[in-house]
């Protein structure tokens, strides 16, 4: 059987609303010679039963039924199926930009890229307008002294502010991975239910034994903005499994060779990074003032976080960055929630 140029691997849990939307924009793509991998994760909402109806639909489409494990574990059974030259990842109440898989396939046989990372853009209601560039820029990084800092940079930023320009975004989504490289170092996806996130681990793992990797602007998804989406659930131990998963990092990368400095400083950078977001979510949604204080004030005193806002260099940072940083290092709990909602009605 002739392998397809690409593999799009979606799993899905509980995602009736947008599934057909998300599948239908892979359907759609000018890029004809692929697959699409459902991987069903024990949906009780009737999902599974319209994975399979879009089968019937379309040859290209194979679906997998499997008990509950998460979206990382998912995508790892996603892969063991897989069989294209390239595999993209798309989460089900995500849509692919039109013509987005075959400007990536192309340019990234071009020019022999191991991974080509794109970017996404964020939608509430109305997808946003796809470009119409006919080709697309692409950055390429090959010197060994780069590709190591990309792969660090999947994890956080040593030097803050000043890194940032060079990092590419951390998820899955947005990108194309050389299959056959994934396979020759029998890489696979972590559970998020462990690490707190599965994507930044796995694009440094890849990122490590790449010999070619392009970035690229092009808006190759819509990321729907969903309060009820697995990214937005905050449980009791979120914010204690983000510390333990930095903690891993700062391990791992100084077995794999990182200075002692850029081992602690990027995943303190990701633990900073992903607290924001939640702390912010959990500020401007449900539940009394007393009770989003109280949360926070007790995700501050965990010891890595303790660590964290005492010893990392906040100079470093962009300034809303920084402040965060500061009302989290002096515990101004009330502070920030007055920040944060200030923020948020000056967007409206």
């Amino acid at each position: 059987m002739i392998s397809p140029k690409v593999s799009v691997i979606i799993p899905v849990y509980n995602a009736l609303p947008y599934l057909r939307d998300s599948v239908e924009s892979v359907r759609r793509q000018s890029l004809h010679d692929i697959e699409i991998i459902l991987v069903n994760d024990g949906s009780r909402d009737g999902s599974g039963a319209e994975c399979e109806a879009l089968a019937r639909l379309d040859s290209r489409i194979t679906v997998l039924h499997k008990s509950n494990s998460g979206a990382g574990l998912s995508r790892s059974e996603g892969l063991l199926l897989a069989r294209g030259e390239y595999v993209a990842f798309l989460d089900a109440d995500d849509l692919m930009m039109p013509g987005a898989l075959e400007k990536m396939y192309f340019s990234a046989r071009k020019l022999n890229l191991d991974m080509l990372h794109a970017r996404r853009e964020i939608f509430s209601d109305t997808p946003p307008e796809p470009l119409n560039e006919k080709e697309i820029k692409i950055r390429v990084y090959s010197e060994p002294e780069q590709l190591r800092r990309l792969a660090l940079l999947f994890i956080g930023c040593p030097d803050g502010a000043a890194d940032e320009a060079m990092r590419m975004e951390g998820g899955l989504w947005a990108a194309l991975f050389r299959r056959s490289l994934i396979e020759s170092h029998k890489l696979s996806i972590v559970s998020e239910r462990e690490f707190g996130s599965e994507d930044f681990i796995f694009n440094y793992d890849v990122a490590r034994h790449c010999s070619r990797i392009g970035t690229t602007d092009l808006v190759a998804i819509a990321y729907r903005e969903n309060a009820d989406s697995l990214s937005h659930t905050i449980k009791p131990d979120t914010i204690e499994r983000f510390a333990r998963y930095s903690e891993l990092m700062e391990q791992r990368l100084l077995a794999d060779g990182y200075s002692p400095r850029d081992a602690e400083l990027a995943p303190m950078y990701y633990f900073l990074e992903m607290t924001r977001g939640f702390m912010k979510f959990k500020m401007l949604g449900p539940g009394s003032y007393a009770e989003k204080i109280k949360w926070c004030r007790r995700q501050c005193a965990l010891p890595y976080a303790r660590r964290i806002y005492k010893s990392y260099p906040a100079r470093s940072l962009r300034r809303a960055h920084r402040l965060h940083l500061l009302m989290m290092r002096f515990r101004l709990m009330n502070i920030l929630y007055l920040l944060t909602k200030y923020s948020e009605a000056r967007k409206r």
